[in-house]
């Protein structure tokens, strides 16, 4: 697999990202005495297939029904799951603000200016 553990800081700019959660556990690349090693991160198509997967779990009741029985929509939620592309289901796509931002602008405006009253 990959690395499971965090991944340190580089050591110097632009150096090698090294693992450092076995090492604390005392075994892996770092353990003692030995010199760190670096680790290049999976992404090939096992790491695709493991998002996939963790996406269709994540996503099995997205449309308020159990997805796992119909592979066909569960694909289409895995890799597009907004249903339309109006300008309501995707105001930002249209230069507009989504409703969570505009609640929070509104929000913003009556606790720095009042109610107005």
């Amino acid at each position: 697999m990959g690395n499971t553990g965090p991944l340190a800081p580089p050591t110097d700019r632009g150096g090698p990202r090294v693992a450092v959660g076995a090492a604390r556990r005392g075994r892996g690349p770092l353990a003692a005495g030995s010199t760190p090693v670096a680790v290049l991160p999976l992404r090939g198509r096992a790491w695709r297939r493991h998002h996939r997967a963790r996406l269709q779990r994540a996503r099995r009741w997205f449309w308020q029904r159990d997805l796992r029985r119909e592979p066909k929509y569960l694909g289409q939620v895995v890799t597009t799951p907004c249903v339309c592309s109006c300008w309501l289901c995707r105001p930002r796509k249209h230069g507009g603000a989504s409703r969570q931002e505009r609640r929070i602008q509104a929000a913003w405006r009556e606790l720095t200016h009042g109610d107005g009253g």
